[in-house]
């Protein structure tokens, strides 16, 4: 059996962008009452070692200058009824990783801090969604927290954002210059959306 595989080309540059059938499904399901909450991502890592929060918060940066996708929010169009992806240009995101003392503060403090820090819900039509704080516990241990909503990444997206926010945190703080061309990515989700829609609309014409 022969395949073809074909790039998922670039989209054209437009004011806003379709959603895939699965962001759809999410963005309906987080309309009903309790659904922001619900499909709030959490996941808690713990940093030993001595921190250097501006680099690490310049590393967050980097990564979501990098993935449009954690700059996208999500509009209906009052005529049409359509919901649209909207990306948020780099100059205009406003995030701050919350740095907080618990060094005073008991286990079950945290416990109690960190569920009432994920159930907090997040309104899809301003980005970034996704929030991060750092929990210092001591001088050398500090507990990166980090909630996402499910509509701009799952499980695995995650790992990569865990992963690749402490990789440009090294090499910030080896004096590494992380240029901004080298980092780009060829593809971004909003990509393979428009892909998806056009691939769906062939689909339904040939059935046609």
């Amino acid at each position: 059996i022969q395949r073809e595989f074909r790039s998922i080309p670039k989209a054209p540059e437009q004011e806003s962008y379709p959603l895939t059938p699965s962001q759809h499904r999410l963005w309906i399901l987080s309309q009903m009452e309790g659904g922001s909450q619900a499909y709030n991502m959490p996941a808690v890592v713990t940093l030993k070692g001595e921190l250097n929060y501006d680099y690490f918060e310049k590393a967050f940066k980097i990564f979501i200058d990098r993935h449009e996708i954690t700059r996208t929010s999500f509009k209906t169009d009052s005529q049409s009824g359509e919901t649209r992806q909207y990306i948020t240009p780099k100059e205009d995101v406003n995030f701050k990783v919350e740095l907080l003392d618990f060094t005073k503060e008991s286990d079950a403090d945290i416990e109690i801090y960190l569920q009432k820090a994920n159930s907090e819900a997040f309104n899809l039509e301003q980005s970034p969604l996704l929030k991060a704080s750092l929990l210092k516990r001591a001088d050398d241990e500090f507990l990166f927290f980090l909630s996402m909503h499910h509509i701009i990444g799952d499980g695995w997206s995650t790992q990569v954002l865990i992963s690749e926010v402490v990789e440009n945190y090294n090499k910030l703080l080896q004096g590494y210059d992380i240029d901004e061309k080298m980092s780009s990515l060829s593809i971004q989700y909003k990509d393979y959306a428009v892909w998806l829609q056009e691939e769906i609309r062939g689909e339904k014409y040939k059935k046609a």
